[in-house]
């Protein structure tokens, strides 16, 4: 628990901030932004556009099968794999970023820490059409262009008789699958 917990605290959780990336975001988060999907650990949202998508982490409450009888044991069981999952999900996110910025098509992530740079809201709206205020300086989230998925994409290749990008996106995925293996 230590561990993750400093690892929260010591690490950057942002993108570097800086005059070119606050020009980037300015059209892209002047923008409402409404529901997409829900996956196993995000909920993600579309901008108006059409052309980004804003990710939201799930805040769910985990339990660990260890020590599930024993009270004090099972609270911290249950808070280790909590934070485990939250590092999975963030490590993954950062690597995307870091690794293969353009091919997952990331622009800016923010976890855990406040930041005070953005000084404004966005709203969200949810599946069932109620509003949810998303705070850029205080909620964890990530920005990236609207993806397509590898096997859209791979479809679009074989259909276009593009071999040779189809062979180069799966390579992409499997260097990519290899380097978090790794790590």
């Amino acid at each position: 628990i230590a561990q993750y917990r400093r690892y929260f605290k010591t690490e950057p959780m942002g993108t570097i901030w800086t005059e070119a990336k606050a020009r980037e975001l300015e059209p892209i988060l002047s923008q409402n932004f409404h529901y997409l999907g829900k996956g196993s650990t995000c909920k993600a949202y579309i901008s108006q556009d059409g052309d980004y998508c804003l990710k939201i982490f799930l805040k769910s409450r985990t339990t660990s099968k260890m020590f599930r009888n024993i009270p004090f044991l099972r609270d911290l069981a249950d808070l280790r794999r909590e934070l485990r999952m939250k590092f999975k999900g963030i490590r993954g996110q950062i690597n995307a970023y870091q690794f293969i910025p353009k091919e997952t098509g990331m622009i800016y992530y923010q976890f855990v820490h406040p930041r005070n740079l953005f000084h404004k809201t966005i709203n969200l709206t949810e599946e069932d059409g109620s509003l949810t205020i998303l705070d850029l300086d205080r909620d964890e989230f990530v920005i990236q262009k609207k993806a397509i998925l590898p096997e859209e994409f791979l479809r679009a290749c074989f259909a276009k008789h593009d071999i040779i990008g189809a062979k180069e996106a799966i390579s992409k995925l499997l260097h990519f699958t290899e380097m978090l293996y790794t790590q």
